[in-house]
């Protein structure tokens, strides 16, 4: 085989977005579909109770090799609840080195930290011995460090719309 042919061609990018922005996409990709009339279906499914569902959900969105990813953080939603708002990474890898466009990385051996607190009967509920908890049952703290650092940030975008009216005005 070719080894460039096995490459995908193309970017991948990744859009973390609110609700908001999650509907836009979904109605601008629906929009899209609709126009073209490839072959004239309709996409549909039928349950086991006999009833049809229609429509769909996009979640990602692939155009001459380039893939465009979409997820919803409910946490945007807190933040922005009046506006469209997105994070855009490009997670496309270095075409020379190989590179991660984007990676995780932690403090060494501290990914999950576990401690456990045995209670009355110890970790199985049913153990005699020393406790360090008054409780009937015993309890796991766990803790971690973790980050992530994006390498290229030039090629990502932050996307805001201005606040929103009303959208049934």
């Amino acid at each position: 085989m070719n080894a460039k042919a096995d490459k995908p061609t193309g970017n991948s990018y990744a859009f973390i977005c609110n609700s908001l922005m999650w509907d836009d996409a979904q109605r601008c990709i629906d929009l899209f579909l609709k126009d073209r009339h490839t072959d004239g279906d309709f996409l549909w499914s039928k349950g086991a109770n006999g009833y049809i569902s229609a429509g769909a959900t996009y979640d990602t969105y692939i155009y001459g090799g380039n893939k465009i990813g979409f997820k919803v953080d409910r946490s945007l939603d807190v933040e922005f609840p009046d506006r469209k708002y997105a994070i855009m990474v490009d997670l496309t890898p270095d075409s020379r080195t190989g590179k991660p466009a984007i990676a995780k990385y932690s403090f060494k051996n501290t990914d999950i930290v576990e401690n456990y607190i045995q209670g009355v009967g110890g970790l199985n509920g049913m153990s005699s011995g020393e406790v360090s908890s008054p409780v009937a049952g015993s309890k796991l703290i766990m803790w971690g460090t973790g980050s992530i650092a994006v390498f290229n940030p030039y090629k990502s975008v932050v996307l805001m719309s201005n606040k929103t009216q009303n959208p049934w005005l």
